[in-house]
């Protein structure tokens, strides 16, 4: 696969996951155009997360069938005309619908990665998914820090104007650079989605990405719910909660490498690599509790965690069955965004009751079940790393 095919993937992920936060930093001057409160305004982030949830269940199976640069393109597409949609709403019920379909059509990355693992060989898999991965780690970055720029200084219509133009130009640039490829499946729609099950019975390494994704997305989802509350009470503001999300591109971009290491160590490996770093981040975030510092030194290493964490499963998974690769997706994302609601919830319970100490002993709560589950994983003989494998199969033939 060519460098340039894996970069338009990558950036096109980052583009389509970037549609689902950039209403985020602009919520307030939105509630101030339709004279609305805070609750009803929270619907929008609602409904367009909700559209991502039935993306992801109801059309990354599909990327087992269809064409994929076809669907990627025509998904792109319809994401630049509901982001357009949301700029010019006339009224809250009118950008809540078309959010909730930009949400849908923001699910590109859920089929660009099973098709990048395709395209790649077994013993470059790892890096492959990473370098895409990492492209939606910057798309989720960006939007939170566009969306709060362009939101502050050109108005909140801005910012989707400008996800428009960004999805529309994804479009192109994959129609131009990605390769036509079918899936391997010829089963039908229903079937498709009927298999979902049966591939969480047969394939054992699933469940176990879906349980440490569903933990590490928990901690992930706990953080970023209580860390406003938290340092507002030490005077810090939004523009500081925003620089946390800049400091994590550091950690994103060390995490590109994690890749190789899961080629030539395995998931096992780069699985506990990925849970010792969410451990210490939570230490860095525990122990410094009060001082800012300690915040932005937390946020680097967590972003190496959860990328890890990300790598490693989706490694494990891709390499299960070729011919059911955005199936397998569909249920590691869907129980991953899962466990996003569960600490976003159990999060906000714990900062009620027992404040920054509470979510912090949550997280590890969360760590310990993950480690728990990887450990039982690895003590089962029969995994090997991609080069491994590889090679084996080359003697083989």
């Amino acid at each position: 696969m060519k460098s340039r095919t894996v970069l338009v993937k990558a950036i096109a992920s980052g583009v389509a996951v970037a549609n689902i936060y950039y209403a985020q930093p602009v919520l307030v001057e939105i509630a101030h155009t339709f004279g609305v409160g805070p609750k009803d305004v929270g619907l929008v982030a609602v409904a367009i997360q909700v559209g991502y949830a039935l993306g992801i269940l109801f059309f990354v199976p599909f990327g087992d069938i269809a064409e994929r640069r076809t669907l990627c393109v025509g998904l792109a597409a319809v994401s630049a005309i509901a982001m357009t949609v949301c700029a010019l709403a006339p009224s809250l019920l009118v950008l809540g619908i078309a959010g909730c379909i930009a949400g849908v059509t923001s699910i590109t990355a859920q089929i660009l990665i099973p098709f990048a693992a395709d395209l790649a060989t077994p013993e470059k898999r790892g890096r492959v998914i990473a370098q895409v991965q990492t492209g939606v780690i910057m798309g989720i970055i960006f939007a939170r820090v566009a969306g709060g720029f362009i939101g502050g200084n050109f108005g909140w219509r801005t910012v989707f104007w400008f996800g428009a133009a960004a999805s529309a130009f994804a479009a192109i640039a994959m129609w131009r650079a990605l390769p036509r490829h079918q899936g391997h499946n010829r089963l039908t729609y229903p079937q498709l989605l009927a298999s979902l099950t049966p591939l969480v019975r047969e394939h054992r390494g699933l469940r176990v990405s879906c349980a440490l994704g569903f933990c590490a997305f928990a901690t992930f989802s706990a953080f970023w719910t209580t860390v406003p509350f938290h340092l507002a009470s030490m005077g810090l503001g939004p523009a500081f909660v925003g620089s946390l999300g800049l400091t994590a591109m550091i950690g994103a971009f060390v995490a590109v490498n994690v890749g190789t290491f899961a080629d030539k160590y395995g998931s096992v490996a780069t699985g506990a690599f990925a849970l010792v770093m969410l451990a210490i981040a939570w230490t860095i975030y525990w122990s410094g509790a009060n001082l800012a510092w300690f915040f932005v030194a937390g946020a680097i290493v967590f972003a190496i965690g959860m990328q890890s964490n990300q790598i490693s499963n989706q490694s494990r998974i891709f390499a299960l069955d070729d011919s059911a690769r955005s199936r397998l997706n569909t249920t590691y994302m869907f129980v991953t965004f899962s466990g996003g609601a569960v600490g976003s919830y159990v999060g906000a319970v714990a900062w009620q009751w027992w404040n920054w100490t509470g979510v912090c002993a949550t997280a590890f709560a969360f760590i310990a079940c993950a480690a728990l589950v990887l450990a039982r994983f690895a003590a089962t003989p029969g995994e090997v790393p991609s080069r491994q494998r590889a090679r084996s199969l080359r003697v083989g033939s």
